[in-house]
């Protein structure tokens, strides 16, 4: 992706992001496991939920939505925040390092399930 926008000016970077903030979030159409979605629930419930209201669906949040998102992308993205290798806010760094890895695979069938 690198070598494909290295020579995009700051306008059509601006115009991309533009489009593409337009467009609707729509779910992805995935596989879960319906025990651990229903565990995933209960932890959102009480540790992400404040933050990411309506189950992680609503894009009106400063936090993003999380339901609905790709779980390969959703597991990448949990593991570079446990890792430190991506910035988040103080209180969620808290929040994932507190998690064990069912609980974050909990979660991930929790956000997979809402198609």
């Amino acid at each position: 992706m690198c070598a494909v926008t290295a020579d995009l000016s700051d306008e059509v970077i601006d115009a991309l992001g533009a489009h593409y903030a337009g467009l609707p979030f729509v779910a992805a159409t995935q596989d879960f496991d319906a025990t651990l979605a229903a565990a995933g629930q209960k932890i959102h419930e009480r540790d992400c939920g404040l933050c990411h209201s309506a189950g992680g669906s609503d894009p009106a949040d400063e936090a993003s939505i999380l339901a609905g998102q790709w779980t390969g992308y959703m597991a990448t993205t949990f593991a570079q925040y446990r890792a430190g290798e991506r910035d988040q806010p103080a209180p969620m760094q808290k929040k994932l390092a507190a998690l064990s890895d069912d609980d974050v695979e909990a979660l991930l069938h929790y956000y997979a399930s809402q198609q």
